[in-house]
């Protein structure tokens, strides 16, 4: 008997498991889950919303509004905990015009309260200016799943912390109009910090980071193609991650750049990790500085841009990156030691490396193959004391070419054993000298 009314049990727990979803999914009916209570808005279930905004401000904190297909010519406010879902991201549509020029920034859903989640819309701005998601005073959010289409699509402002947004596709109306990115994270009075922008699919505008506050954010695993200036531009903010990125660019495009970093205020920037990101076709350059300093520049691999890297910054790693078939592969400015260059490849580029201004600069284990011109130190009175040591020169047409500058070379590999010095021709000094040459090239891991 026990056995036979265990088996029942057994039976009514799986149909029970089997049919919640079902319930949970096909309803049109408000209901008690997990997730609070469920209000709807569209289909034709009895006591469903027709307006959105409707809903939200029935819900109580913890509740799920359920979004039904269908197009819905609004702007949503959200001041409450809650769980925004639609149906369909593709035929769920949230649209709205903005007439003239709105005040900046103005979105289509507006977010103002901790944990809330929206997944599953498309979000359109059908014409002028505005935002497509925003979020002000905002936590622990969920920005997950949806199509945000416009000018502008995302904004994360004051005091904004620790929110997640992935798997979206983030598509601009057009690479023209005010400010260069389609996603801001913006922050000049309280700190917006902890924010995990990952796996996004960018068109045509990147992500724009602004303000002295923006800091410890990471931007990783994203796909940017064809974006207009810069895919990521961060300006005045520091210690940022920037991670596994791939950004594909369009060489007809001018002017089309991968990752910068720009300081308007001294001092405030600095501190970043660039890492492991793809950059490819971008027509004015891959990555850009002009910082104050101490970023850390790793494992990234730039082909077939304008220039590879230009750095101008202060106490900067640049190290393990592979850069080829580029105009410049990389000019350095303005650097002071203990800036570090090393376990870099430069290959197939009109000039491997520029040095500008740049005094007590390490550079180590790099290789340099196939250039026109390996490394050119140009003319300018504070390009001196740099030590180039156990660096590959290998198939270049020139090695060097050095201007006003007096540098160290030591224990490098100048495509062929030798017996003698290796000769360093320049302006003044006329003649400089490797005196130790390597008789073999470095073994260098990834760089034959």
């Amino acid at each position: 008997m026990k056995r036979k009314w265990l088996a029942i049990g057994i039976i009514l727990l799986f149909v029970g498991v089997t049919i919640a979803p079902t319930i949970a999914q096909n309803t049109e009916e408000s209901q008690s889950t997990s997730r609070g209570n469920w209000l709807y808005v569209g289909g034709n279930g009895p006591g469903n919303y027709t307006k959105i905004q409707d809903a939200v401000d029935n819900a109580s904190a913890g509740d799920t509004v359920f979004v039904f297909a269908g197009q819905y010519h609004e702007r949503v406010n959200v001041t409450k905990t809650i769980h925004f879902l639609g149906e369909n991201k593709s035929s769920t549509i949230i649209y709205y015009e903005f007439v003239g020029e709105p005040h900046w920034p103005t979105p289509i859903i507006n977010i103002r309260s901790d944990r809330v989640t929206v997944s599953n819309f498309t979000v359109n701005i059908t014409s002028g200016l505005g935002f497509c998601i925003n979020l002000t005073h905002a936590s622990n959010c969920s920005i997950s799943n949806n199509i945000l289409q416009g000018l502008y699509g995302f904004f994360i402002g004051n005091s904004s912390k620790n929110n997640e947004v992935r798997y979206n596709i983030i598509r601009s109306s057009s690479y023209s109009g005010s400010g260069l990115g389609s996603f801001y994270i913006n922050m000049h009075h309280t700190n917006t910090t902890g924010n995990f922008i990952h796996h996004n699919h960018f068109e045509k505008k990147g992500i724009n980071l602004c303000g002295k506050y923006t800091r410890n954010n990471t931007i990783c695993d994203n796909y940017f193609e064809q974006c207009t200036n810069y895919a990521i531009l961060a300006e005045d903010t520091a210690s940022n991650m920037y991670a596994r990125n791939i950004i594909i660019g369009n060489r007809t495009i001018a002017n089309i750049c991968g990752i910068g970093f720009v300081t308007y205020q001294y001092g405030l920037t600095g501190g970043n990790t660039v890492c492991d990101n793809i950059i490819k076709n971008c027509s004015g350059g891959g990555i850009a500085t002009t910082v104050y300093g101490g970023d850390t520049i790793t494992n990234n691999l730039i082909e077939h841009c304008g220039y590879g890297m230009s750095i101008s910054e202060n106490l900067v790693t640049i190290k393990n990156n592979t850069i080829r078939y580029c105009n410049v592969g990389q000019d350095l400015w303005f650097a002071d030691r203990p800036s570090i260059l090393e376990w870099n490849l430069y290959d197939h580029c009109t000039e491997g490396i520029e040095v500008w201004e740049c005094r007590n600069v390490t550079f180590t284990r790099n290789t340099f193959s196939n250039n026109t011109l390996g490394v050119s130190c140009h003319l300018t009175y504070r390009t001196y004391n740099n030590y180039f040591i156990y660096n590959n020169f290998k198939g270049n047409r020139r090695d060097v070419y050095q201007e006003l500058s007096r540098n160290r070379w030591s224990h490098n590999y100048w495509d062929e054993p030798r017996s003698l010095p290796k000769p360093i021709f320049g302006l003044l000094p006329f003649l400089q000298f490797d005196w130790q040459p390597a008789q073999e090239p470095y073994d260098i891991p990834g760089m034959s």
